[in-house]
């Protein structure tokens, strides 16, 4: 049986006892993109955009909700040839 906590957010793993329930932190860091995968294909959609630091004018897009649920969700972009990543909120 698998004795350890994993986040699923951060990717941080802690160890938990036979009692415990849940870990909290009172830290908050700040957050990054992570996308698995090689960079031919990072299972995510793509959209017309220009980059910010090529210029190119495709990238990869999300919707992630990282603030409270009554304001818009944050849109995280990847540029398809660069790599850069960048937000718009």
């Amino acid at each position: 049986m698998d004795m350890t906590w994993h986040c699923r957010n951060c990717g941080n793993s802690f160890s938990k006892s036979e009692t415990s329930a849940f870990v909290t932190t009172n830290t908050q860091q700040e957050r990054t993109l992570t996308i698995r995968g090689d960079d031919t294909e990072r299972g995510l959609p793509t959209t017309d955009v220009p980059c910010p630091d090529c210029n190119h004018d495709e990238a990869y897009w999300d919707i992630k909700q990282l603030r409270s649920s009554d304001e818009a969700p944050t849109e995280l972009y990847i540029c398809t040839d660069c790599g850069y990543q960048w937000r718009r909120d």
